[in-house]
């Protein structure tokens, strides 16, 4: 089970980077498109999207299967969606200070993260987003987070070794770079579409799952949401779950890349 130290030790980085620019949180969410959807609003249109590149992984068998089963117009449409929630995130977790703690404290965190704490909305996220066993889920997520740690401190790869603000602005330009590159090429604008299309959708998803977690908690430490939740969800619980949202959302870089 965690230990006290561990929670003190969240607590502390909550204190010092985040509760006092909740307040300022608050605020630039009306200057967001949180104001014409809703945070729950924004939540499920993201559902809807995640579920549609869930779909593509699990059924469409090559490039033709896709643009037979969705149209390029809805298939933009989805993708749009995790873009948007996907920078409306990362502007979140900059004016939160969170972007600061994680600079410093990533590893430490993701060091001592549990399943046992995270929030229990968490799990209602994940069965939203479609997890038929959102605890077994959500336990390989925290996995492959400590696993990606490891092989961060023993590989060479540029990518690895940068900055978590870096790394979260290369995931942003390889989402707009991958769907140009099916634009393109499905509009017959390019040679060929980019190899293994599936694979790249799946990345897609696995960024919308970790928005969703991550985005969801924010909404939570604003208050935004018509949810009852402990006091630890909005302090320290957050800190862990949108730790483990953006981790997951770094790890699906290497689909991105159809490693």
């Amino acid at each position: 089970m965690p230990n006290d130290e561990y929670k003190k030790y969240l607590e502390f980085l909550f204190e010092e980077y985040v509760k006092n620019r909740l307040s300022l949180g608050r605020r630039y969410i009306h200057k967001m498109r949180f104001e014409k959807y809703g945070f729950e609003g924004e939540q499920r249109r993201l559902q809807k999207a995640v579920f549609l590149c869930r779909y593509i992984h699990s059924f469409c068998d090559d490039d033709d299967e896709i643009l037979r089963t969705f149209t390029l117009p809805a298939l933009q449409d989805h993708v749009g969606t995790i873009m948007d929630a996907y920078r409306d995130n990362n502007r979140l977790l900059d004016k939160l200070g969170i972007i600061d703690c994680l600079e410093s404290h990533y590893e430490k965190i993701v060091s001592g993260i549990e399943y046992e704490l995270l929030p229990s909305y968490d799990t209602e996220i994940m069965k939203q987003l479609g997890s038929k066993t959102p605890e077994n889920d959500l336990r390989a997520i925290i996995y492959s987070i400590k696993n990606e740690k490891t092989e961060k401190q023993s590989t060479n790869d540029s990518y690895k070794q940068s900055s978590t603000e870096k790394r979260l602005k290369r995931i942003e330009s390889m989402i707009e770079d991958g769907w140009r590159g099916y634009y393109d090429a499905r509009e017959g604008r390019a040679e060929k579409p980019p190899k293994k299309s599936r694979r790249w959708f799946k990345g897609l998803g696995n960024i919308g799952q970790g928005v969703a977690l991550s985005i969801g908690n924010i909404g939570l430490a604003l208050g935004a949401f018509n949810f009852p939740v402990s006091p630890e969800t909005q302090t320290w619980g957050a800190i862990v779950s949108v730790t483990t949202g953006v981790g997951m959302a770094m790890n699906g870089i290497g689909e991105l890349r159809s490693e």
